[in-house]
Parts: structure tokens; C-alpha cells; sequence
């Protein structure tokens, strides 16, 4: 019976995970025909993915506190409704404006599922369960933008970009249902008529004032940095300056996705054993490496493939690990702090990403010393992590009783 329960819960949250990457990455092929379709620019197009980021950012701050006191499930049902009804916007808009508007509340919408899946994890498991089914989920997470493009091209190709809404309308009903069927309601606090913005930003910084929560965010935030900063210059570097075809680059990237599914694997494997703390401390040395390597290794493609397919590695302990011991530390909070880590990851992914891409200038370099820095400072969070610990293993062994 528990082994079941168990299969339910990573089923349907791994469905969750992969409609939002879906969300995320399936239409990017069709933005050249929806610029066409609604009579606008390239430009305006591509502002419908920076919007979509957008709401996925923002309401990251918001859904973890209404989790926390009105329930996971329920917020979680609402935000689908939200998500399934703007997808259904999307197929009907007429112009560019529309479409944009209603990617934003799409956003809104299945950004639940990022900020409660993490939360009903610990709920329903401790700490070292919660790695292994959360590593389930960001496994799901890293392979889903390798096939998201393809069925987006497939999708244009026969049916036209409107296809790629219909298809997230569908999963976004589909979802509803399977969550409100076999998904059941976790805690939630008691006092939801005293729900207010002020107890909202109460619990936020209390949140930022626990050393070993902020740690832990950190240190996850600075891995997801440095692979969205590798996603920004990745195309430059297969394609430009190593003059690879779009089959080639595939199948390096392939690689480095696998590095990281790999990583989530040793997670499941090795995690009740060494624990949370012990497996990100691990990752850190693994990630230092791998950023040492890339900053003074040369530019061709085995410099970088390697350690990156390291770096991967690590970030697929690192990651699992960083969110189930974040958690698991605010067992009064769960929603509300994987909101906020939520918000920092989003925050500092986009940042790092920016970064790379605005001093690019036709260089690796910014990409590898952002690696890098991403990689010296987690391995530094993770340093103060261990000493943090400690110190708090020794005063509680001191204390009477």
C-alpha cells in the first residue's frame, strides 16, 4: 500500500514538472509563425517568453503562503484552473497583446505547481525520501526541454503554433483531474482568516533570517545560475565557433542532460547513506572542478563538454539535496519557503543569464567565468553550511537534558 501511495505521488508530480517545462519550451519552434499569424514582429514574439518568466517569477513570493494556509491541494487545483483557462485564451488570440496578457496569467497559473510540489514532498516524506522524489521530479525537469522543441516542430509543421495551446489545455484538464483524484490534501494552517500581506512578509523574513534555509537556497539558486548561464551561450559555442549542425549540438547537449539525470540517480542511490548535507558538500568539491576546468581549459569542445557534463553531475546532487534540506527545516512553512526559493532560483538564473548574454560579444569567456564564480561560490556556502552545522550539533550535545 505505501509503495503504491508513493508511485501515485511521483506519477502525478512528475506530470506536474513536465507540463510546465512543456509550457515553458514546446512553442519556442512557432514564434516565427505566430509573428506571422497575428501580424507583428520577431521581437514582439519573443516578449511572449519573457513575459511568461515573468509571471513565473513573481508569483512565486505569492502562492507559497496562500499554500501554507488555505492547503497544497487546493491552491494547486486553483492555480491549474488558471493555467487551463488562459492556455484556452492563447488558442483563441487575435493579436499579440492578447497572447502576451494571457501567457503572463498561464504563468500565474502553473507556477503553482513549481512552488507546491517541493512542499508536498515534505509533507509526505523526510528528509532523505524527500531527495530521492524530488530528484524524480528535476529529472523530469532537465530531460523535458530535449523533447519539448521537437513536439513544438512537429506540432507547426502539421497543425500549425495554436496546436501548441490545445495540447497544454489538454494536459492542464487532464491535470485537474488527476490531482483532485488521486492526489490527497496535506496540512495547512489553521488561521487563514488572519491572511495578510503583513503576515506574508513576516514569514518571508524570518525565513531569510535561518542561516542553514538560506544556505541551502544559495547554493541551489547559484547551480540553476550557472546552468541557465551555459543555456544562453550554448548555442554560440556548438554552433558559431565550433561550426556543429543542429543534429551535433543535440547530441552534445544530450551528454550534458544525461551528466545530470546520472547525478539524480547517485541522489536516490547514496542519500540515505551520507545524508542531504554530506551529498551537497560532495557536489560543491565535483562543481569547483568542473569550474576550474572550464574557466582555464581551452575553448574547444572537449574543454568544455567534460567538465560541464561534471558540473551537470553535481548540480543533479547538488539541486535535489539543497531543496529537500531547505524544506525540511521549515516544516511551519513549507509553502512559503519554497516560494522563496522558488523566487531566488528564478531571480538569480535570470541574472546569471543576462549576464552572459549582454558580455557575450562573440566570447565564451563571460559564460565560463560565470560558471566558475557560480561554482567558487557554492562550494563557499557550502563551507559556512558545514561550520554552521557543526556548531549547532555541538551546542545541542552541550545543552542539559
Amino acid at each position: 500500500m505505501q509503495r503504491d501511495k508513493n508511485f501515485i505521488v511521483i506519477f502525478v508530480l512528475v506530470i506536474l514538472a513536465a507540463t510546465g517545462t512543456l509550457s515553458t519550451d514546446m512553442y519556442l519552434p512557432s514564434l516565427q509563425n505566430i509573428s506571422v499569424g497575428l501580424s507583428t514582429t520577431m521581437q514582439m514574439s519573443q516578449v511572449t517568453f519573457s513575459a511568461y518568466l515573468l509571471g513565473l517569477t513573481l508569483m512565486r513570493l505569492v502562492y507559497g503562503p496562500l499554500a501554507d494556509r488555505y492547503g497544497k491541494k487546493k491552491m494547486l487545483l486553483h492555480g491549474l484552473t488558471i493555467y487551463t483557462i488562459f492556455s484556452i485564451v492563447c488558442i483563441l488570440s487575435i493579436n499579440i497583446y492578447i497572447l502576451i496578457i494571457a501567457r503572463v496569467l498561464q504563468a500565474v497559473g502553473i507556477c503553482a505547481v513549481g512552488v507546491i510540489s517541493p512542499a508536498i514532498v515534505k509533507e509526505l516524506y523526510d528528509e532523505n525520501d524527500s531527495a530521492k522524489v524530488i530528484s524524480y521530479i528535476v529529472s523530469t525537469i532537465a530531460v523535458t526541454p530535449l523533447i519539448a522543441p521537437f513536439v513544438g516542430s512537429y506540432l507547426q509543421e502539421n497543425f500549425g503554433w495554436r496546436a501548441n495551446f490545445i495540447v497544454l489545455s489538454i494536459l492542464g484538464v487532464f491535470l485537474i483531474i488527476i490531482v483532485k483524484n488521486m492526489l490527497q490534501e496535506t496540512s495547512c494552517v489553521s488561521f487563514a482568516n488572519n491572511f495578510n500581506i503583513k503576515a506574508i512578509v513576516k514569514t518571508y523574513f524570518k525565513l531569510l533570517k535561518r542561516p542553514i534555509y538560506m544556505y541551502y537556497v544559495v547554493i541551489m539558486a547559484l547551480m540553476f545560475g550557472g546552468i541557465f548561464s551555459f543555456v544562453t551561450s550554448s548555442a554560440y559555442f556548438f554552433m558559431q565557433l565550433n561550426h556543429l549542425n543542429l543534429i551535433e549540438f543535440s547530441k552534445f547537449y544530450g551528454f550534458i542532460v544525461l551528466a545530470y539525470i546520472i547525478g539524480n540517480i547517485f541522489t536516490r542511490i547514496f542519500v540515505a547513506r551520507f545524508g542531504v548535507r554530506n551529498l551537497v558538500i560532495f557536489g560543491a568539491g565535483s562543481a569547483l572542478t568542473s569550474g576550474v576546468t572550464i574557466l582555464f581549459g581551452h575553448n574547444n569542445i572537449n574543454f568544455v563538454v567534460i567538465p560541464m557534463m561534471i558540473y551537470m553531475f553535481a548540480s543533479g546532487i547538488i539541486i535535489p539535496n539543497s531543496i529537500a534540506g531547505a524544506i525540511n527545516i521549515c516544516s511551519d512553512a513549507s509553502g512559503s519557503a519554497s516560494g522563496l526559493m522558488g523566487f531566488f532560483q528564478m531571480a538569480i538564473g535570470t541574472l546569471t543569464s543576462l549576464v552572459a548574454s549582454l558580455l557575450e560579444k562573440n566570447s565564451v569567456l563571460p559564460m565560463k567565468i560565470t560558471i566558475f564564480g557560480v561554482c567558487l561560490g557554492v562550494f563557499v556556502c557550502c563551507m559556512l553550511l558545514y561550520f554552521h552545522t557543526q556548531k549547532e550539533l555541538k551546542l545541542s550535545l552541550a545543552a542539559p537534558g
